[in-house]
């Protein structure tokens, strides 16, 4: 008896066939034990009995095999006398009696784990940004206040001081005269303290640096942030609002590259933030090995902080599906926190010339001091009114005085105890594709011809940075080229990201940095914008014939998360205008899938070969091809496909007398040939125009008549005299419909006019609009989902100004990703609001009441219900002139509210109490009302709207905070009541 396996190894859930070959043919059944169960005993082996056919000496059973190692089955018989044989193995174990080692006879098969699974789960996929103390993984550090210029320096509260209060642990027990008292924590044996310090002023003139903490010594951990400042009283409506701008930063310097990264801010809209809550806990104990006797042992996480956060806790990669030990794991969740982030080293400017300055937003050193105003004039390059523009743009907020959100794309991969190793999913090809700038030139036909063009595929996908080792992908200088046409006249095109994977792709993530030109100061200047997201189809003009395919581009409506918005106020045409800018921070760009999106190669773009280096007359044909026979004709009558002036090109006609497959060209319609969708290599061995490629002008395929696209020096009429018979192989060519930007054929005169590219080429390569890029194409672009992404605009970086910056591309549609989003919890301030009705309070509780048996009554205060608050204003003004919805106005309050109310604006309203104290109400609007006039332009419109509120505070009457925030709907100690 024998046993040998088909195929000898597989993986872990591939079927394997156990072809059993026995002594003789009076088998009726047989056992096999698999060998994969707990043991071979009957109750625990994983076994089959089979029935094997009459007087059959051979039998063969499939089995799947989930574990991952090296098995040999057990094999036992009944004879058609009813008879048990002994068990058969090979290798002793615990094979039960009777039992007999048959040695080799039996063969052993060896099943290896495949991939495992990353799952990454994400308990809140929106996060409040709150404190990141990632920094402090590096040691104890001092730690510096930072205001950002968001204010423009006409603002009186540009060089305003504000206080805060600071919990935190610091590096050893000292003792200093500090007025907060001290609190003692053990941790680990030593002593360290929790300190509270009251009052620090913030100078906002001597920024970055120069405001440390400089008392407290070294800083372990910041535990909470208070910003006591949180009210300026003011009868300027303009001083309110930009008080609510101000966002106040706690920042770090790395020990590693000498840089400051953001810890956390507060603002007066989000005043206190604490360690202890706005995080997020990654998920990753649904990930999975293959093999079932296998388990994850090592988790590689990207937290989604891309370069921006400090240097020793970055991910990157070794390959495009593996993450280096940097960020491994062996707990299977992480605790993450965000705040807003910004590139460390700060944006490019390389107009001087030599070495590109940096314009970090924040400062390195006292030797340049980044200013804590904004002007809005540009000033002269490298100047300070220039510095505090440049670093301004980094600090975008919208028009509710909040940062925009800011998307993190997590990822996990994992390793399994065995040392198989998951894979994390990239796209197979990221290119940028800048069409040649003059088409009137050979190198004209080439895509690649633009030095800006490349190949980003690698970039994508490696955590790069500036002055790193792998080069990330770039968009500098995008849509800077003047493109030129025939005969030196100008042609619209434009610059475009091709993306191909081999999974279908609808959600791609774009790390960026947070820069927008100019929006801070408020300018609506041309910006970039994302005009187009396309997927490729593919079909046939007719039914199942490959040499009538199609493929093309495909518009899909898309969500764009790279992008800010903001509405602008346009006086001069009476309207409010939205303005937006894409790419200006990092997100992802989403779609709903396609359903009729198909997977192509380059070749199946190019007749069926690519990069070919074969002799034509060798090629076999393909699907996309038909040989054609003819004759050479002199005359071009109802040629419908001449091209047009100013081209002057001239076609050659040929009479076609079969195309292959004993069919004549008027199986297809004139349509179906098209024109410069074919193009026709001549392969009859004679002629000096053998093995020469022509295009396929258009058809008269009732007359069974094509006419070629004649070359200009070489005319196909002085090859061939009329009349001779010539043959040919006809294929369909759809690259110039997918990698779009270049012409099909020379434009100019000389060297020729009419010439297909790398006409002259013996062997001809099929790579058209390619040149040195034709390898990446061959390698990468294969059985693959095309993306084609058009970028406009003008802010991306250059060589004259900072602009947005691109640097990782990734799919997330997988179960490795999760896309995090951090908000800014800032709310509207709605103090300088005119507001011109009383407001309606109400103060309410939440209790519980019972009767016992004995008639005893007990009543508990259980905690405070949601509340509203009502409030009233009169839209005044002249409709008749724009003028009445000015800023700070009745009517643009209407109009703030509408907004608000849409867009579920967060707000706050301060109450003033008898006393003078404030109470602040913080919640959102959950309607308005209006009421309409019939009384013309210049009657008023009454409004109310009715806000929800979440949470108080209360103030002192110089504007500092006396108490924490208080939610709503519950009690303080509502976890320990019963």
């Amino acid at each position: 008896m024998a046993l040998t396996f088909s195929p000898s190894s597989a993986n872990v859930g591939q079927e394997v066939t156990a072809n059993i070959v026995f002594n003789d043919d009076d088998v009726s059944w047989v056992y096999i034990d698999w060998d994969d169960g707990d043991d071979n005993s009957l109750e625990n082996a994983i076994y089959q009995w089979y029935r094997v056919d009459s007087n059959a000496k051979t039998a063969s059973l499939t089995h799947i095999y989930t574990k991952q190692g090296t098995f040999t089955p057990i094999i036992r018989t009944v004879n058609s006398q009813g008879f048990l044989s002994k068990f058969f193995y090979r290798t002793e174990s615990n094979v039960p009696e009777p039992k007999e080692d048959v040695g080799s006879d039996i063969a052993e098969i060896t099943i290896s784990d495949t991939t495992p699974v990353g799952v990454n789960r994400v308990e809140n996929k929106q996060v409040l940004s709150g404190i990141d103390n990632s920094i402090f993984k590096e040691g104890a550090k001092d730690v510096f206040f930072y205001k950002p210029p968001i204010l423009v320096s006409t603002s009186t509260l540009a060089s305003s001081a504000v206080e805060l209060e600071v919990t935190y642990i610091d590096e050893m027990p000292q003792t200093d005269a500090l007025t907060s008292g001290v609190i003692d924590k053990n941790d680990t044996g030593v002593s360290l303290k929790i300190r509270t310090l009251p009052g620090i002023a913030f100078n906002g003139v001597n920024n970055g640096t120069t405001n440390k903490l400089a008392a407290l010594g070294k800083v372990k951990e910041i535990l909470e942030v208070k910003l006591v400042s949180v009210k300026h009283i003011s009868t300027s409506n303009a001083d309110v609002n930009d008080f609510n701008k101000q966002k106040i930063f706690l920042i770090a310097k790395s020990d590693v590259d000498g840089l400051l990264y953001p810890i956390t801010y507060v603002s007066n809209g989000d005043p206190i933030k604490k360690s202890s809550d706005r995080n997020v806990t990654l998920d990753f104990t649904q990930s999975r090995a293959k093999a079932s006797n296998q388990s994850i042992s090592k988790y590689y996480i990207d937290n989604g902080k891309v370069f921006f956060g400090p240097t020793d806790q970055r991910w990157q990669a070794t390959s495009a599906t593996q993450l280096t030990d940097a960020t491994k794991t062996s707990e299977s969740t992480k605790v993450e926190s965000y705040t807003y982030m910004t590139k460390p080293k700060g944006v490019r400017d390389s107009i001087g010339g030599g070495a590109a300055p940096l314009y970090p937003t924040f400062a390195t050193g006292t030797a340049v001091i980044t200013p804590s105003f904004h002007t809005q004039s540009a000033g002269a390059y490298n100047s300070d009114v220039y510095r505090s523009r440049t670093i301004a743009n980094q600090f975008p907020l919208d028009d509710f005085n909040r940062f925009y959100d800011q998307h993190h794309l997590t990822r996990v991969n994992v390793r399994t105890a065995g040392g198989t190793n998951g894979a994390l999913d990239t796209f197979k090809l990221v290119y940028r594709a800048a069409p040649p700038e003059d088409t009137d030139i050979v190198a004209g036909m080439k895509l690649d011809s633009n030095t800006l063009s490349n190949d980003y595929t690698s970039g994508s996908y490696y955590n790069a940075f500036e002055g790193g080792t792998q080069s990330p992908v770039d968009i500098s200088n995008w849509n800077t080229t003047t493109y030129i046409g025939p005969n030196n006249t100008a042609r619209n095109a434009t610059e475009y990201l091709l993306l191909a994977n081999d999974v279908k792709t609808n959600k791609i993530f774009f790390n960026t940095t947070p820069f927008s030109q100019n929006y801070t100061s408020g300018s609506n200047s041309t910006s970039n914008n994302i005009a187009g997201v396309y997927y490729l189809r593919t079909g046939t003009l007719v039914d199942d014939d490959q040499f009538t395919e199609f493929a093309e581009w495909v518009p899909v409506e898309f969500t764009d998360t790279t992008k800010i918005t903001r509405e602008f106020r346009d006086a001069g045409n009476s309207k409010f205008t939205e303005y937006s800018d894409s790419f200006t921070k990092p997100g992802y760009v989403e779609f709903d899938m396609p359903n009729d999106w198909t997977k192509i190669s380059a070749s199946g773009l190019t007749g069926g070969y690519f990069n070919n280096s074969t002799s034509n007359s060798s090629l076999t044909a393909t699907p996309y091809s038909r040989d054609i026979t003819a004759t050479m004709s002199n005359n071009n009558d109802a040629n419908p496909g001449t091209p047009p002036s100013p081209y002057g090109v001239t076609t050659c006609e040929i009479n076609v007398t079969s195309i292959g497959g004993g069919l004549n060209l008027n199986y297809y319609t004139d349509r179906q040939i098209g024109s410069f969708e074919y193009i026709y290599i001549i392969n009859n061995g004679v002629g000096t125009a053998d093995n020469r490629v022509f295009w396929v002008a258009s058809g008269n395929t009732a007359d069974n008549h094509l006419y070629l696209l004649d070359n200009g020096t070489a005319t196909l009429s002085s090859a061939y005299s009329n009349g001779a018979n010539i043959s040919g192989r006809m294929y369909k060519i759809n690259a110039y419909d997918i990698f779009d930007g270049t012409f099909k054929y020379q434009s100019s005169s000389s060297p020729r006019l009419g010439m297909v590219p790398d006409y002259t080429s013996t062997n001809y390569p099929y790579t058209f609009m390619w040149d040195t890029d034709k390898a990446t194409i061959a390698s990468n672009f294969v059985d693959v989902y095309p993306l084609k992404i058009v970028l406009q605009g003008s802010h991306f970086s250059n060589g004259n100004t900072p602009g947005s910056e691109l640097w990782d591309v990734l799919p997330y549609n997988n179960s490795n990703s999760q896309v995090v989003t951090q908000k800014d919890n800032t709310a509207f301030d709605m103090s300088f609001m005119e507001l011109t009705s009383n407001v309606s309070v109400a103060y309410a509780g939440t209790y519980y009441s019972s009767i016992s048996k004995n008639g005893k009554v007990t009543i508990v205060r259980t905690g405070t219900p949601i509340q509203k608050i009502t409030f009233a204003g009169n839209a005044l003004g002249d409709e008749s002139t724009f003028s009445f919805s000015e800023e700070y106005l009745s009517y643009n309050t209407l109009h703030k509210v509408r907004r608000m109310e849409a867009e579920g604006v967060r707000m706050m309203w301060d109450e003033r109490q008898k006393d003078g104290t404030y109470v602040r109400f913080f919640g959102v609007i959950e309607g308005v009302t209006e009421t309409h006039s019939n009384q013309g332009p210049k009657a008023s419109k009454p409004f109310t709207f009715t806000m929800i509120v979440d949470s108080i505070c209360l103030i002192k009457a110089d504007g500092l905070l006396m108490s924490d925030i208080t939610p709503l709907g519950g009690v303080s100690d509502g976890s320990a009541y019963s």
